[in-house]
This record gives C-alpha cells, sequence and structure tokens, in this order.
C-alpha cells in the first residue's frame, strides 16, 4: 500500500462542562491505497486509525490536525 499525504492528530476529551480535561499525544496519521485488480479508476482505502485508549471517557471530543501539502503544484 502507499500512503498518501499524512498528517498530525491530537484528541481532547471533553466532559459535560465544556471545558477540555485532557489532551492525547501528537500522533502522525496516514490513509493509504491501493489499486482494484482488475479495474482502471477504483481504489481500496484504508481509512487513517488513531490510539484513544490512554484517554479517559468523556463527554465529546475535540481534535486539531496539521496538514503538511507534499504536492508540486505550486503557484
Amino acid at each position: 500500500m502507499n500512503p498518501l499525504n499524512g498528517g498530525w492528530l491530537v484528541v481532547a476529551v471533553v466532559n459535560n462542562d465544556g471545558e477540555i480535561n485532557e489532551w492525547s499525544e501528537w500522533q502522525e496519521i496516514y490513509e493509504s491505497c491501493k489499486g482494484i485488480l482488475g479495474f482502471t479508476k477504483q481504489v481500496e482505502k484504508t481509512p487513517a486509525k488513531i490510539k484513544l485508549s490512554k484517554l479517559s471517557d468523556g463527554y465529546g471530543f475535540q481534535i486539531e490536525l496539521k496538514i503538511k501539502d507534499s504536492t508540486e503544484n505550486v503557484v
């Protein structure tokens, strides 16, 4: 599988008070894709995954995402 453009993600746990109670560590994330045998313009995608097992339970969540453009189509 070939990794596509990735990014970095951090997740915050929010309790019912509307305040952020806990942040995860920054995690590097990537989605990947591969061609489907016998098809020209179709790909099978695997979504990016993050680990949240170290975070406590919460009422909601908030994320921050950093993305780097690695394309060469600079204007």
